[in-house]
């Protein structure tokens, strides 16, 4: 009596279970029950850029904010912070690596990301305010100075190497939890300094292999930490922002060649180039100003124009995609999310504008866009669902949260 031949399915079981055994992991695993880590993303809450981004930033991917300076890198950072703490409340968990400022409190909720500003820092606003003539806080504006929601962590190594051990480190404990924070977010990784530059007068090649070695070394780790064949997958989204430069090449070339050469060049990290998802290009856009000037001097920016570029993307996004959307320096809040929820809204037939109302036939509601938008500011859900509806008509299937 011969033995049973093996199917190729029990064989690939076997062999799976074996090597897993030597590894002391799982490093083989049946693609269905491999997590798709793609379907949880990171929203910015600027509808447009989401849709640009197929729903979102994903989870367990590393991402690349890129732009001039005052482009808006750093403030868009934050509006993927904020969308965190929107959907999950007092369970988010977010972690900032402020490199090239101090952590700033009142900026961070300007921006929409609530966390607790220390007292002194409120006193010495205070003084400010007293100083150049204007209303002091009230009470109610204190108040909210000492609000925060969920947690939210400041990383400050002494060199690169010892915030990257320190992401590296934080990852691996966090495995034993099943548990990770939402977003990690270097601002901004060009201005990292490797021990060997520090107190030293390198040259520009120096500095910039410097860091390619430790982006190179780091992102060697971290990869395989969070593309663990898990049934609770590091669920991280990682951001950086990164500094580009003009491009000399582009003014050197000769005319007819300029078009097809970009205005701007990555400046640092070059090794970011193959282990980011998605690289959004910020630049800024049309300017609005203060009317007159006190006293003939220069007119403040009240109002101006963010614009992006996808110069890298993937999960199911397109390169080459642009957008912008407008920054209110005057308002209480930057970016105006609802506002972009209501554009996009009509543009996609989601919504419909009926005289001063908006109806959303799917739902059979009518309101008014203030009514709207209120809806949306008092009921979390409810924006999530018109959110929903917008990424489903442009063939876009997510979750913001699990």
């Amino acid at each position: 009596m011969t033995d049973k031949k093996l199917s190729r399915a029990e064989v690939a079981r076997a062999v799976a279970g074996s090597i897993n055994t030597h590894y002391k992991k799982r490093v083989i695993a049946p693609a269905s029950e491999v997590p798709n880590v793609y379907y949880l993303r990171r929203p910015s809450g600027i509808m447009q850029l989401d849709i640009d981004t197929a729903g979102g930033l994903p989870s367990a991917l590393v991402h690349c904010i890129t732009g001039p300076d005052s482009g808006g890198k750093t403030l868009l950072t934050y509006r993927y912070m904020a969308q965190q703490q929107k959907f999950y409340g007092k369970d988010s968990w977010l972690c900032l690596s402020p490199v090239e400022h101090p952590l700033d409190h009142f900026r961070l909720n300007r921006n929409g990301v609530r966390v607790a500003i220390p007292k002194l820092r409120i006193e010495q606003e205070m003084e400010t305010r007293k100083k150049l003539h204007r209303p002091p806080f009230t009470k109610e504006q204190i108040a909210g100075f000492n609000f925060q929601i969920g947690t939210f962590d400041v990383l400050h190594g002494e060199s690169q190497e010892d915030t990257f051990q320190a992401i590296l480190d934080m990852i691996t404990k966090c495995k034993k939890y099943g548990m990770y924070p939402n977003i990690i977010a270097i601002d901004s990784i060009t201005a990292m300094s490797p021990k060997d530059m520090i107190g030293k007068d390198m040259d520009e090649a120096a500095k910039q292999a410097a860091h390619a070695t430790n982006v190179t070394n780091f992102f060697s780790k971290y990869f395989p930490l969070v593309t663990q064949l898990d049934s609770s997958p590091a669920d991280t989204t990682f951001i950086v922002t990164q500094q580009v430069r003009a491009n000399k090449e582009k003014s050197a070339a000769p005319s007819f060649m300029q078009k097809f050469l970009p205005d701007f060049k990555v400046a640092g990290a070059h090794a970011l180039k193959h282990g980011k998802c998605f690289d959004i290009m910020i630049t800024s856009g049309k300017k609005e100003k203060e009317e007159g000037g006190a006293e003939g001097g220069p007119r403040d920016v009240v109002k101006r124009m963010m614009k992006w570029e996808l110069t890298k993307a993937k999960a199911g996004a397109h390169e080459g995609v642009f957008g912008e959307v407008q920054l209110d320096f005057s308002a209480e809040e930057i970016v105006d999310d609802y506002s972009t929820i209501l554009v996009a809204g009509i543009r996609y037939g989601v919504l419909r504008e009926a005289g001063k109302t908006l109806e959303w036939p799917d739902k059979k509601i009518k309101m008014s866009r203030k009514e709207l938008t209120e809806k949306m500011k008092g009921d979390v859900e409810f924006e999530y669902a018109i959110r929903q509806a917008i990424l489903e008509a442009n063939d876009i299937s997510c979750a913001y949260y699990v």
